[in-house]
């Protein structure tokens, strides 16, 4: 399942460099004064890595903004990565929490956080887009 566009107030689930779809989102600090909606989420691009703002709580993979229908899991393990999940298209993202871990590295931490692909799979999601090690 291709994800669509979203129109309205929140930013595109899709690149807008290349077009591409989020292989992965990170949220960061960033003051009130420039993010609208306190946000500080970003996608980043499965093609060509480029990040945008996206609405925190909206689903990259369809737009769903119904809260009640959207849920994260994670695991103390790794307490800074998450799977976020979306129970109207059945779609997930990994989200690397910088604010949580400042030293992060998105694309490292996403691979090396594979167990809660493992487990959004079981529990019936499927992955927006597959990073380059095929998770």
């Amino acid at each position: 399942m291709t994800p669509v566009g979203h129109t309205g107030p929140h930013a595109s689930n899709r690149c807008p460099f290349c077009g591409g779809v989020p292989q992965l989102s990170f949220l960061e600090s960033v003051s009130a004064a420039t993010s609208a909606d306190g946000g500080g989420r970003r996608l980043l691009c499965a093609v060509c890595l480029s990040t945008w703002s996206f609405g925190r709580v909206l689903c990259p993979g369809c737009g769903e903004e119904d809260e009640k229908k959207m849920g994260y899991f994670h695991t103390p393990v790794l307490d800074h990565v998450r799977v976020d999940a979306c129970d109207s298209c059945h779609h997930y993202l990994k989200t690397v929490d910088l604010t949580r871990l400042g030293l992060a590295d998105p694309l490292v931490d996403e691979v090396a956080a594979a167990p809660l692909d493992v487990w959004a799979g079981e529990h019936g999601y499927e992955k927006i887009e597959l990073n380059l090690v095929g998770l």
